[in-house]
């Protein structure tokens, strides 16, 4: 039998796509799905921390952000830890020594989840002043943006361990 992880873009494509249908299984999971939900949460309350530190007046209540005239969930997919399962599983898929792989996995991790933060900020606002562009930066503008962030994000990384 041949042993087809020899090659690099064998080994790549086998990493990344394990990996992804590992996050895609355990997604099926309640216990998962808590977790998740638990990060939403997080995101949520540091959503509404930052609201009240530019001056408006936002609670939080599990992974809901509440305001005057306004409610939005965070709820799973929208907690971002879809871009950060991409990374990891693109940056494990490379051959490269485990410290490289760590640093850009964290660096990396905590960039995704600063940029979903915005996001979350960006839709709540939508949601308050533009209702009409909600669905559309939701579903479409929002979700390519952070993808696409998180494949750059691995671009820059396997640049920076080339060199």
């Amino acid at each position: 039998m041949k042993n087809y992880t020899k090659k690099p873009m064998n080994r790549f494509l086998i990493t990344f796509f394990s990996i992804l249908g590992i996050y895609y299984f355990l997604v099926m999971f309640s216990f998962f799905t808590t977790l998740l939900s638990d990060f939403a949460g997080i995101g949520a309350k540091i959503a509404s921390t930052v609201i009240n530190l530019f001056g408006g007046t936002a609670n939080y209540f599990g992974n809901y952000i509440i305001s005057n005239g306004s409610s939005m969930q965070v709820g799973i997919g929208c907690d971002g830890s879809e871009p950060i399962v991409l990374l990891i599983a693109a940056i494990s898929g490379i051959n490269s020594k485990l410290s490289n792989k760590i640093s850009g996995i964290v660096t990396g991790s905590i960039l995704l989840f600063i940029l979903n933060q915005i996001r979350i900020l960006g839709l709540f606002y939508f949601n308050l002043s533009h209702p009409d562009l909600f669905d559309v930066m939701h579903n479409d503008i929002f979700p390519l943006m952070t993808v696409a962030a998180s494949g750059i994000i691995f671009l820059v990384w396997l640049k920076r361990i080339s060199r």
